[in-house]
């Protein structure tokens, strides 16, 4: 679950052809500002602020309180909603047995340092927690967590032809499972406390 590299560069492969296989790739994951999730890189080369009815992303998020430790790596997070007419069931093994491996395989093409799932578990203490908060019901059917060294250690990994090909094969494989209501964000972690 890894984004591709920047469309039009030496080493991405067009959208009709992936290592001499015809590829369909149809806008899947969409950004705030309605671009498919295959050009995000590029988008980003464009501008580094979004703007639009999407959150508003900033660099500075306040002084860590003593105690607090800001983490080294990025982090990209998918909060995962199944397209209409697929199991639950389904869903969650092909998410698992199917992509899990498949992102482990393609890992060292993308500089991906860590990627971690988290599937939704029945839990009638989450559901009052949402109740006595009058929130909505919850969409999504989980969420996936990928780390880099950085944004341009990403970037740079998804310029060679190796991790190209990698992006790819995964936004491929995601159009089996995922639908266009999926986010998608970079997200820069503090640690509060970690009592494991």
């Amino acid at each position: 679950m890894l984004p591709p590299p920047l469309l039009g560069s030496a080493h991405c492969p067009t959208a009709g052809s992936l290592r001499g296989q015809a590829v369909h790739v149809r806008p899947m994951i969409r950004l705030a500002t309605g671009l498919p999730w295959a050009t995000v890189l590029q988008a980003a080369s464009a501008s580094s602020i979004r703007q639009g009815g999407g959150a508003s992303a900033i660099n500075h998020h306040g002084t860590p309180p003593s105690g607090v430790v800001k983490l080294p790596m990025v982090k990209i997070v998918f909060l995962l909603v199944k397209p209409q007419g697929m199991s639950d069931g389904s869903f969650h093994q092909y998410w698992l047995e199917k992509h899990a491996p498949l992102v482990r395989s393609l890992a060292d093409d993308m500089r991906a340092k860590r990627y971690i799932q988290s599937h939704l578990v029945p839990s009638a203490t989450a559901n009052a927690a949402a109740e006595i908060r009058d929130l909505k019901p919850n969409p999504y059917q989980g969420f996936a967590e990928v780390w880099w060294d950085s944004e341009e250690d990403m970037a740079a990994a998804f310029a060679t032809a190796a991790g190209a090909a990698a992006g790819g094969m995964l936004l491929e494989d995601e159009q089996k499972f995922l639908d266009e209501r999926t986010l998608i964000f970079m997200t820069q972690e503090y640690q509060i406390f970690d009592k494991a």
